[in-house]
């Protein structure tokens, strides 16, 4: 006899064929199991360790943000080269990390959601399978009664209704084969599609994350290399100076170039004492003993006088080029100028007085210090706003003597 055709809706043949055709139907199943299987067994596993490739990740962007922001701290106390430096490192560390964080992200909301889905997919799978094996008994069961009715009865009802049942059964067991056969496809193809873009997105994550670090390093590299050791030594050695005592109402020597502020400028000087001088209906002039002024500062400070020889030695002028003569002459200037239009009059033996004279001294010492990248004059107008302002602050303290001035003190 020929074999069972399982797409023969009237087959009477033979149980013998019937069970070889089951058979094969019951490989298929095998095979259909074994898939199924292993999708159950490795993509949890996988998942799983994606999950912890994230997480550790996750921990090394963490530490990677701790290590940023201690290099950050670390290049504020650091010299302006090396903290240049330090702070390109440390921001580029940062972005690495940034980069990293979308990794983690994509990881854990993509990658590892798209391999637990099938989870679901392999349990559907599973009774997809089962509901056609038990279609395909029940179509072996119905066919023995078949012949069973054919071999005992001569009841043409009986085996009529057992015909009729097993050709029912036979077509549900023909289309849930083919469906299952379908459905199979249809997950196996979908399990590559997925399979290819979870792994090729985790490759891309790795390739970008490369990629960007290596951008990211190399500026970091190029910045560490631009370090000018000079420039941080030249600043480290200054930083070893001590700086001499100040008096009188200039300010201090370290403060300079710290002034250059329109709002510390000249003419805000002139405005403010003006809105001070209104507030003192008595007041005519301003007449300054300087000298007087110069011995109460020397008390002060314990200074020598003689320390003040730098300020009118020939010589510290002479070593002087001609432009920062200019730069310190239009400084004095502006001093002289300034104190003038305060009402400020010096005595008639020292011209401009101790005063014009020690911010000599000091403008010239300025001069000399202002590294060669600075802006000098910069730094001078800043330094001379500055002492305009201390100026006008000892007016208001009533540090310089005020009263009325007589005709032979004016000039």
């Amino acid at each position: 006899m020929a074999r069972l055709n399982r797409e023969d809706r009237n087959f009477t043949g033979s149980l013998p064929d019937l069970k070889a055709s089951v058979k094969a139907t019951e490989h298929q199943t095998k095979v259909i199991d074994r898939k199924i299987f292993i999708v159950e067994t490795h993509f949890p596993k996988v998942a799983a360790m994606l999950q912890r490739y994230a997480v550790g990740t996750a921990k090394l962007r963490n530490k990677g943000d701790e290590l940023a922001k201690t290099i950050a701290t670390y290049a504020e106390e650091e010299s302006p080269s090396l903290k240049q430096a330090l702070t390109t490192m440390s921001e580029c560390l940062s972005a690495i990390q940034d980069q990293r964080d979308a990794e983690v992200s994509k990881i854990e909301e993509k990658l590892v959601q798209g391999l637990s889905v099938y989870d679901t997919k392999c349990k559907q799978a599973r009774n997809d399978v089962r509901v056609s094996s038990s279609l395909s008994t029940r179509e072996v069961k119905s066919f023995e009664n078949l012949e069973k009715a054919q071999m005992k009865s001569t009841d043409r009802t009986r085996i009529a209704r057992a015909q009729a049942e097993f050709q029912k059964a036979s077509g549900e067991a023909n289309r849930s084969l083919r469906v299952l056969r379908e459905q199979m496809n249809e997950f196996e193809s979908q399990k590559m599609r997925d399979v290819k873009q979870i792994f090729s997105g985790f490759v891309v994550c790795e390739m970008e994350l490369l990629a960007r670090s290596m951008e990211l390093y190399t500026r970091a590299y190029q910045g560490l290399m631009n370090i000018i050791e000079e420039e941080d030594l030249e600043e480290f050695n200054k930083s070893m100076t001590l700086k001499p005592t100040q008096w009188g109402s200039a300010p201090a020597l370290s403060n300079a170039g710290r002034y250059v502020n329109p709002g510390n400028g000249r003419e805000n000087v002139l405005e403010e004492f003006g809105y001070w001088k209104k507030g003192y209906p008595d007041y005519h002039d301003v007449l300054c003993n300087f000298l007087s002024t110069v011995s109460q500062n020397f008390a002060k400070t314990k200074m020598d006088p003689e320390t003040l020889a730098v300020s009118f030695d020939p010589d510290t002028a002479n070593s002087m080029d001609d432009i920062d003569k200019e730069i310190l002459q239009l400084a004095l200037k502006q001093v002289e100028k300034t104190l003038q239009e305060l009402g400020v009059r010096v005595s008639q033996g020292y011209k401009l007085g101790y005063e014009l004279g020690y911010i000599k001294g000091v403008l010239e010492h300025v001069l000399k210090t202002v590294p060669e990248s600075e802006d000098k004059e910069a730094y001078m107008n800043g330094y001379v706003n500055g002492y305009l302002q201390g100026m006008l602050h000892s007016f208001k303290q009533g540090e310089l003597q005020r009263g009325n001035c007589s005709d032979n003190n004016r000039h």
